[in-house]
């Protein structure tokens, strides 16, 4: 499994739940992989999502196809800086992006028009639930840019370097088994048969278990073994690395500037990439990328939607849009620890209050589907829920007197006579986003006599809030990248306060949970998920808003894109080109 924490437009990690088992970027896998003794090369499951409707999405122009043309650079931009090229040193998103583009030796990961499981390193796999135990066979071609094969024996020594306690690696909790930790899903032992085959065991046989035995992403034996694991200052292939298994090799990182990659020839992986080169810059906001894409500076872009307009208006650009197998979806959080927050008529009637749809359409710049459980929209998965409550203030009120409130609409009171007139709300600033979420949720809850007191914090400020079960707060703004296989979202329930913020609480929910992840049939696991968004569209651990479709604005100048399910740039920008180098 694969989450990230989105605050406010801050994507920190791949965070590792304590179940969750996949750190490659762009292309992971999770899939309907295990029987009892299974074999696989190409894995397909009931769980692929079927291509986007025509009419839902906007309607690309058709792009000269490649002739032949190769070279040039392209370049784009981020907000946010890397901190470091060391693949388990780091919990920042934009470290992790450069270095799926410099280490892509995962075993395994997804087609990316279909979702299914595929082979990357891996040849092939079989896996056996009987013993917990996946076997990879390696692919002979597979070698580092240096020429050097890339053996069992590369996975393995990183294996038990990331394992090491004093290495300190940031999701080795989630990724080994815990003894020590109760519901722990991890790897108990990993070895290498001969220098291509890995057998991997893991402590129970999950839905998902290939997924969860390939969570390393091997470094060089033959460069690093000699190097210090943790010192840049004594190993420079941490933050200049020489030797890598992906398509790009690093040319030169200015920390705070740019970074600069460079075709890898020996690419065995990935093809060799069409461009020469592949730059990304470090600009202030999005105000500044919006410029240099104007100026033809700059090549694509992903603007937070608040701006997405702006940029879709430049005459030299072309938007691309899709329904993206990990979306980020947006919530209200409530701080269960208040008694009154337990009360479900109260959740009931936030939720009339919400407009969700306004929302969509406007901060969201309808580039979304509404949500309602844990599960997106596109999602196979995906179950109508039998109750929306779609915007109506005037249903909120109602609902709050029938319960008992005093809702005059001035003022509110519950049943006891705890006085609800002020509620505070905390999100993470500054995000456009969440700063627009919570200026329309104090707009929308004064009509039920509920005044706002918004807490704008930083992130590092956020996360200590959310993480302290004492803090004085009522409800807050959050949300989630999700996994490709919704079953795992349980993980986020099961752990509080570190994950599940809001400590809410519901057995039921956490057993059902827990009986999809142990289901190999998939159609038993979608009527498990069924009752499962059943729970969460009426009970109301979240209001949930919106999941956002995937969503990039590129120079037109620029040719080899197609949108899928993991976006743009499913074969690592190898495949662009420019119409005219």
């Amino acid at each position: 499994m694969f989450l990230s924490l989105h605050r406010g437009g801050l994507k920190t990690v791949p965070v590792f739940m304590s179940l969750c088992l996949t750190l490659a970027i762009i292309l992971s896998a999770c899939s309907d992989e295990s029987t009892s003794s299974s074999v696989g090369t190409t894995s397909t499951s009931s769980s692929v999502l079927a291509p986007p409707p025509t009419n839902d999405l906007l309607k690309i122009p058709t792009i000269p196809v490649r002739t032949g043309i190769s070279g040039g650079t392209v370049s784009g931009a981020k907000i946010k800086e890397a901190d470091t090229l060391h693949y388990y040193k780091t919990t920042n998103s934009t470290s992790f992006e450069y270095l799926s583009l410099l280490y892509a030796a995962s075993l395994t990961r997804r087609n990316p028009l279909t979702l299914a499981l595929d082979k990357n390193a891996a040849e092939s796999w079989t896996s056996d639930s009987a013993t917990s135990t996946v076997t990879f066979k390696l692919k002979a071609s597979s070698k580092w840019s240096d020429g050097q094969p890339i053996t069992a024996d590369d996975y393995v020594w990183t294996y038990e370097q990331a394992r090491k306690a004093e290495n300190g690696w940031y999701y080795a909790t989630g990724a080994f088994y815990q003894a020590a930790k109760s519901g722990s899903e991890g790897i108990e032992s990993y070895t290498a048969l001969d220098a291509s085959t890995l057998v991997i065991k893991l402590h129970s046989a999950t839905f998902d278990m290939v997924t969860r035995a390939d969570v390393i992403e091997p470094l060089p034996k033959h460069i690093w073994e000699k190097l210090d694991w943790n010192n840049p200052a004594k190993n420079p292939e941490i933050n200049k690395p020489s030797v890598v298994s992906g398509p790009w090799l690093l040319k030169e990182w200015k920390q705070g500037e740019y970074i600069t990659l460079v075709r890898n020839p020996n690419s065995s992986l990935y093809p060799v990439p069409t461009l020469d080169s592949l730059t990304i810059k470090i600009v202030a906001d999005s105000q500044v990328a919006l410029q240099k894409l104007k100026n033809n500076e700059l090549d694509f872009y992903s603007p937070e939607t608040t701006s997405f307009a702006s940029f879709e208006n430049l005459s030299n650009v072309q938007s691309y849009r899709w329904t993206p197998g990990r979306a980020t979806f947006h919530y209200v959080g409530f701080n269960f620890r208040k008694p009154y927050l337990q009360d479900i008529k109260l959740r009931q009637a936030l939720a009339y209050a919400t407009d969700r749809s306004g929302l969509l359409a406007t901060t969201g710049a309808g580039l979304g589907r509404l949500q309602y459980s844990d599960v997106l929209p596109w999602h196979p998965f995906y179950q109508e829920p039998s109750q929306k409550f779609a915007y109506d203030s005037t249903k909120a009120l109602d609902l709050l007197k029938v319960a008992g409130y005093n809702a005059s609409g001035t003022k509110l009171v519950t049943p006891n006579g705890t006085d609800l007139s002020t509620l505070r709300l905390a999100f993470n600033a500054p995000s456009p986003v969440y700063s627009s979420f919570a200026q329309s949720l104090k707009q929308s809850y004064k009509q039920l006599g509920i005044n706002l007191e918004l807490q704008e914090l930083d992130f590092s400020s956020f996360v200590k809030l959310l993480q302290n079960p004492n803090s004085n707060y009522d409800l807050f703004l959050g949300g989630w990248q999700t996994d490709y296989d919704p079953e795992n979202f349980g993980e986020i329930w099961a752990n509080v306060p570190e994950l599940n913020n809001g400590a809410y609480r519901n057995d039921k929910l956490l057993d059902l949970y827990r009986m999809a992840q142990l289901e190999q049939d998939s159609g038993k696991r979608k009527a498990l998920m069924a009752q499962i968004q059943q729970i969460e569209s009426t009970d109301l651990p979240y209001i949930y808003l919106y999941a956002e479709l995937g969503s990039i604005v590129i120079n037109k100048r620029v040719g080899g894109i197609a949108q899928t399910y993991v976006g743009v740039s499913a074969n690592l920008y190898t495949d662009w080109y420019l119409l005219n180098p």
